[in-house]
Order: structure tokens, then C-alpha cells, then sequence
């Protein structure tokens, strides 16, 4: 059976992160307030993607991967990170929608 997501990757602080989405990682994304899929995806595609939201998410992501930081740190390198952040926030969000299965990854 063909895998439903492909692994989230993107790199942080000049290294690679890679995160495999799995029900669960997708569940402790959805738990947190101000960081539903279903409320971030719209945001993001209208350009309106709350910074405190993309910042929530990708921390939950790096700690998915083992990364230790909290959203905190992540928010106070916004001046540094710049568009990087909606740009990780894209690939976490598009990593956890579910691709039809007669799609190969990458198409």
C-alpha cells in the first residue's frame, strides 16, 4: 500500500529536519489552539498565516524530530528567519494533507 503523506523536510539552523506525518503527529498539531490545519491551510493561502500559528507549528514539528526548542525561540529568530517561516509552515502544512493514493510523490 502507497504511503498517504510524504516526509516533511526542511532545514533548521543549517540542518536538515526530516518528520514522517503519522495520525499522531497530525493529532498533536491539531490539539494545540491557533494551529488546526483546517484553520492555518486557508490562512496561508490567502498570504494571511498568523506568525504566533506558523511558529507553534513548526516547533511541534522540530520536536517531533528531536529538535529541543520552544515556540518561544522560534518566535524571537523571526527578524532572522524572515519568509523562511511561512515558506516551513507551507511544507509542514502540505506534508500532513493526505495525497490521493493513485498520485506518485513529487507529482
Amino acid at each position: 500500500m502507497a504511503a498517504i503523506w510524504n516526509d516533511i523536510e526542511f532545514e533548521w539552523e543549517g540542518e536538515p529536519v526530516k518528520v514522517k506525518p503519522t495520525l499522531n503527529f497530525i493529532n498533536k498539531i491539531e490539539q494545540q489552539n491557533g494551529s488546526s490545519l483546517s484553520y492555518l491551510l486557508p490562512r496561508l493561502q490567502s498570504g494571511d498565516l498568523p506568525l504566533g500559528g506558523a511558529c507553534r507549528l513548526i516547533g511541534i514539528t522540530l520536536r517531533e524530530a528531536e529538535v529541543a526548542i520552544t515556540d518561544e525561540e522560534i518566535f524571537a529568530k523571526i527578524n532572522e528567519l524572515g519568509p523562511k517561516v511561512g515558506a516551513i509552515a507551507g511544507k509542514i502544512i502540505a506534508g500532513c494533507i493526505p495525497m490521493p493514493k493513485d498520485v506518485e510523490p513529487g507529482k
